[in-house]
């Protein structure tokens, strides 16, 4: 029995075989194990652990609409999944993901509304806060310029042996939070600040992290979106956010 993160490897060769050497190996949420034995003819028969045989299951999902009348509205939905057979009797893992897309108004004969902000954010609730016990894994982690081409940005997270993946367009100048001390709070906002022409377009924000909390802990959290379009004719703008669900503003 190898010590190995929150619990033990286990490999089972035979009785007249020791191991000399073990390199357990993750990548591309693939473990594998390479070995150095007493009879190299011998390869280990099998092998287990935390992680091995986990995978991502979907614990939870939703949509929220924003609607800012003849102007455009915003579309968040919110995933999450869940760690099964983790390998660990003390903690569990989650993943959860934000994602919103600004949909201006097509207006006939005027000017497009262009958007100016869209946020998606995410925070645990007060009964679970005490249960969250660390971050795994954050996508994206830093603000970044985005380069408004056709190849949508990858995000990926892992936890604590498999990953999962997520795609957005990213566009113009893209805001990360995180809480570092607690896990579970995190916000992405595309805010362009001074605006070039652009009425008409969609513009999208995502992001993904996982976490561990401790065992029988649920997952769930508290959701915050908002959009903000900029009327293509008067300039005057127009917003809509909510909590945990959908609005007309």
């Amino acid at each position: 029995m190898i010590p190995l993160l929150d619990g033990d490897v286990e490999a089972i060769i035979p009785k007249s075989t020791s191991i000399d050497h073990l390199t357990v190996e993750v990548a591309d949420g693939a473990v594998t194990l390479e070995s150095q034995t007493s009879n190299p003819g011998e390869a280990l028969a099998e092998y287990g652990g935390p992680g091995m045989g986990a995978d991502w299951m979907p614990n939870g999902s939703g949509q929220y609409i924003l609607r800012v009348p003849g102007v455009g509205e915003g579309h968040f939905t919110w995933k999450r999944n869940k760690l099964s057979e983790d390998g660990s009797g003390t903690y569990d893992w989650y993943q959860y993901s934000r994602f919103g897309v600004a949909k201006p108004a097509n207006i006939n004969n005027y000017p497009d509304p262009y958007v100016k902000l869209v946020r998606v954010q995410s925070y645990p609730y007060d009964a679970i806060e005490s249960k969250l016990v660390t971050w795994e894994d954050i996508d994206p982690k830093t603000s970044f310029t985005g380069d408004c081409n056709a190849t949508n940005l990858s995000l990926s997270v892992s936890a604590p042996v498999v990953g999962l993946g997520y795609n957005f367009n990213d566009c113009d100048e893209i805001k990360v939070w995180y809480n570092s001390s607690n896990p579970g709070s995190q916000w992405v906002e595309m805010d362009q600040g001074l605006v070039l022409w652009n009425g008409g377009r969609d513009y999208e924000v995502a992001y993904t992290h996982s976490f561990k909390v401790k065992q029988g802990t649920a997952g769930s959290m508290h959701d915050f979106q908002r959009v903000t379009f900029e009327d293509g004719l008067t300039d005057d703008q127009g917003s809509c956010d909510a909590y945990n669900g959908s609005m007309t503003c």
